[in-house]
């Protein structure tokens, strides 16, 4: 606008130079000479400044239209960023559903492999309680074939396990009846005998010293013979435990005496049996008047007492309860 402006302000004082240089050059300077040049330049300047006026007001229009255009366009514009902002808005609201069902899934994914590797944590440790078992029941299995002789009077103290074998099986022997001593010998031969202790113990108000001693025996049931036999002689004998069995008897006794049978009262008596071709443990009461010992319930063999608490087995949970 300003350049046709300044055009048309130029056409002007053009035609205003024109009508000063018809005023200078004209000789006839009467009244009538110089109305009609005065005239003349006035109806140019008009005509200019109409020029001059049209000019802007074209112009004017011409701003005009191209701002409406622009405003036009600026709106369209507008309308289509808000209507962008309009879908990349539910864009963005479809992916925060998407993320929230995502972290969804992935907390149900993260529970369920916390599931999977609890399980999977529980059943590395059934393995490995079955496997104690196995080595237990490996070692009860031996025990079966091992006799615990106490109260071996010998007669005299001395410390070298060699000795103290020679004189036991020779105090052994000689308690033994006559019918027996072929069988015991028999046996005896097959077994192992060891020292339990580091040496002989001096037996109070008598002249003696004792010994206790294992018989490892060849099967379960020469076992089962001589300890026949010893106890006819008059010997005391026990079952020999293994050492990760002890705790389990021992807390399998209490269990016994808070069901009401006490040793005041009850000989109790543990053992292992093979039932079901599966071998287990067997608790037998009898009363102390000597009466026939009945089997009052039966044990599953124990593993690992750390991995049972941590599976929550009780190891005390009865197989069979007497009827």
């Amino acid at each position: 606008m300003n350049e046709v402006t300044q055009k048309l302000l130029e056409g002007m004082r053009n035609e205003v130079r024109k009508t000063m240089r018809k005023i200078d050059s004209c000789r006839d300077m009467t009244g009538d000479g110089l109305k009609r040049i005065v005239r003349n330049g006035m109806e140019n300047l008009v005509k200019a400044v109409e020029g001059v006026l049209l000019g802007m007001s074209e112009e004017l229009d011409k701003e005009r239209i191209e701002r409406e255009e622009k405003e036009e366009k600026q709106c369209k514009r507008i309308e289509e960023i808000e209507k962008k902002g309009e879908e990349i808005e539910e864009n963005i609201q479809r992916l925060e559903r998407k993320l929230d069902n995502v972290e969804v899934s992935q907390q149900a994914d993260r529970e369920v492999m916390e599931k999977v590797g609890e399980a999977m944590v529980r059943g590395r440790k059934f393995c490995r309680l079955r496997d104690s078992v196995r080595i237990t029941e490996g070692q009860v299995e031996e025990a079966t074939r091992k006799l615990k002789v106490l109260g071996i009077q010998l007669e005299r103290e001395s410390e070298n396990r060699r000795e103290i074998v020679r004189m036991a099986v020779e105090k052994m022997r000689k308690d033994i009846s006559n019918e027996s001593q072929e069988k015991f010998e028999n046996i005896l031969r097959r077994a192992r005998v060891v020292v339990l202790g580091k040496g002989t113990t001096k037996v109070e108000e008598e002249d003696k010293w004792s010994v206790p001693i294992l018989l490892c025996c060849r099967c379960r049931a020469e076992k089962e013979e001589v300890e026949q036999m010893l106890k006819l002689a008059g010997y005391k004998t026990l079952f020999y435990w293994p050492d990760n069995m002890v705790d389990f008897v021992r807390g399998a006794r209490e269990e016994l005496r808070r069901k009401g049978f006490e040793e005041r009262r009850y000989d109790v008596r543990i053992r292992p049996e093979r039932k079901g071709g599966r071998l287990i443990i067997r608790a037998d009461i009898r009363t102390k008047d000597r009466g026939k010992f009945r089997h009052e319930v039966y044990w599953r063999i124990p593993g690992e007492r750390k991995l049972m608490e941590e599976l929550g087995i009780d190891v005390y949970t009865p197989l069979e309860s007497r009827n």
